[in-house]
């Protein structure tokens, strides 16, 4: 069985046991060869829209004789895909707003999932709210340090509501993760309240316009993330 990084044990953890599951983006296919080997998914549709990682994902599932268990498709994100295809849609990897746009590229086939698992390299704020914006719940989240860079993983499944009211600090951090004290969050909360400390002394020595008011979102932030950070360590 092949080793695994611990993003990709992180996904797979929160995918559930039995769905079939797309993996959009699969680049060598790692986490399609884990769900299988590990017997978590009968079956898996490896996606990618660049030729290399295409024939590299290819090889490797041949290789290892799994394509009796492992479809390797070409084409862009859900297009490849027909409504209910996939128990699970895993987008990995892939900037937020990449993923947003995949998303609403096939409204149909991603309404069809049972559950996203999706692990945005970029904005995952933006990709929160755009969740419960389109009436996705959030169901857990897992979060990973690896090679220097803090991953955010969150599973979600249709809800019942969509909702209009966003904590932007909430968006940024993760629900599920405070709410279950993540063990990495202090580590996060830390990183955060540097970078964000570094813009607001950058906003008191400059004139832009609107100052004032970038200064006390700064501001606000910086007392959330506090109020958060305390919360957990308590």
């Amino acid at each position: 069985m092949q080793a695994v990084s611990s993003r990709i044990a992180a996904l797979a953890s929160l995918i559930p046991p039995g769905e079939v599951v797309a993996d959009i983006g699969t680049d060598h296919a790692y986490l399609p060869i884990f769900l299988i080997q590990t017997k978590k998914s009968p079956r898996v549709i490896a996606t990618e829209i660049k030729e290399g990682p295409y024939q590299n994902a290819i090889k490797r599932v041949r290789g290892l004789e799994l394509e009796d268990s492992i479809e390797v498709r070409f084409g862009d994100g859900l297009k490849v895909l027909e409504p209910g295809e996939a128990g699970v849609l895993v987008l990995a990897g892939i900037g937020g707003i990449n993923i947003v746009k995949i998303l609403e590229d096939r409204p149909e086939v991603a309404g069809a999932a049972k559950r996203l698992v999706v692990n945005p390299a970029t904005d995952w704020g933006y990709v929160r709210k755009w969740l419960l914006q389109n009436v996705w719940e959030i169901k857990d989240e897992e979060m990973v340090y690896e090679k220097g860079k803090f991953y955010h993983i969150i599973a979600a499944e249709k809800g019942k509501y969509s909702f209009t009211d966003y904590d932007p600090v909430i968006m940024e951090i993760g629900p599920k993760l405070i709410e279950k004290k993540h063990f990495l969050l202090p580590r996060y909360l830390e990183k955060l309240r540097r970078e964000y400390s570094q813009v607001y002394e950058g906003l008191k020595k400059g004139k832009k316009k609107n100052r004032e008011l970038k200064l006390q979102e700064v501001e606000r932030f910086l007392i959330e993330i506090e109020k958060i950070y305390d919360s957990i360590k308590g």
